[in-house]
């Protein structure tokens, strides 16, 4: 049975990734389908076990702090595959979920176009969660109030300007 949709804040500081740390086991397979012209997009996520999570997004604009209001609405097969023949831009990451100093956290790998791009990102429905997080040596760059490595924005990002702001970045 697929659960009801809902809105809530969503509490999230997000890293570069300089030296991903050893990824234990399997990872989940996500692929964003970010409709064009609109901060909604489609999540398709196997996770190792096989089982499948298809979901309509809603990802609110952030008020340049760690806090967003995102709304989920989990789809049958049948309702993702007509949402799936939409336009859209796709990113497709592989996620593991790891501890990190007592927290967990995601570190997703991505593919395609953004393949230079490893993020961790910590997440947290109460905002006092996150803001102690001490990010590891291996992802010492918070990126969080950065709007180009938001989701939406990256879903439409070419290679060029990922490595030009990777650069500015690192230097």
């Amino acid at each position: 049975m697929l659960t009801p949709h809902y809105t809530a804040i969503e509490y999230e500081r997000r890293f570069l990734v300089t030296a991903a740390p050893n990824l234990p086991g399997p990872a989940i397979q996500i692929t964003d389908r970010h409709l064009a012209g609109t901060r909604v997009y489609l999540r398709n996520a196997r996770f190792p076990d096989g089982t499948v999570v298809q979901r309509l997004c809603k990802q609110y604009a952030a008020d340049g702090t760690a806090s967003a209001a995102i709304a989920i609405e989990e789809l049958t097969p049948h309702d993702f595959a007509l949402y799936a023949h939409m336009e859209a831009n796709v990113i497709i990451k592989r996620r593991w979920m790891v501890a990190v100093n007592g927290n967990t956290v995601a570190i997703d790998v991505f593919s395609g176009p953004l393949q230079d791009l490893v993020l961790c990102e910590v997440a947290a429905a109460v905002e006092a969660e996150i803001l102690g997080f001490v990010a590891p040596t291996w992802a010492p760059t918070e990126v969080t109030g950065e709007p180009f490595f938001a989701g939406g924005t990256l879903a439409f990002a070419i290679p060029d300007q990922l490595n030009a702001r990777l650069a500015t970045i690192s230097a």
